[in-house]
């Protein structure tokens, strides 16, 4: 996860990992349409799953905010019951949060947070702007052992280019 920061140049300065852990290659998904968007973050699931994850361990975190995501909107992705913030607060100003196994949230909504597993997805752009940076930072840093992405063709050509 560190090398990833330093090569995509996300941080001003180089981030150095304090953890013996070598940490893992994540892995991409790629989507061609909103379709095959939650066809590839069921896969993501699917895998993190088979190698061990528990459900409650796995956190999908969409790019585009809560407005735009298809993901927020959803209940359900494949056999899986989405657990989301539903937009409203108790009384002492605590968000309300529906039943689910899977949680799914924006980025920056589960910033100071973090899971076991991280699935960042919704990834569309096409350059790597100051934006897209700060929430690909944001999203790294949550992952505490498992990172994968799922992301437009474009979006992968933008962070290859950034490699090379």
């Amino acid at each position: 996860m560190c090398a990833l920061i330093n090569v995509w140049r996300l941080s001003a300065r180089p981030i150095n990992s304090k953890n013996p852990f070598k940490g893992e290659v994540p892995e991409f998904y790629r989507y061609s349409n909103e379709r095959d968007l939650i066809k590839q973050t069921e896969n993501a699931i699917n895998k993190l799953l088979q190698r061990g994850f528990d459900a409650k361990d796995i956190v999908v975190l969409s790019s585009r905010g809560r407005q735009r995501s298809q993901l927020l909107a959803l209940e359900t992705i494949g056999q899986y019951r989405l657990q989301h913030f539903t937009g409203k607060y108790t009384m002492d100003g605590d968000p309300i949060w529906n039943e689910g196994e899977i949680l799914v949230d924006s980025i920056y909504r589960f910033k100071g947070r973090s899971a076991a597993a991280v699935i960042i997805s919704e990834l569309d752009f096409s350059e790597l702007t100051l934006m897209e940076k700060r929430k690909l930072f944001v999203g790294i840093t949550r992952a505490q052992m498992s990172l994968s992405f799922v992301l437009t063709k474009q979006a992968e050509a933008v962070l290859a280019a950034q490699i090379a």
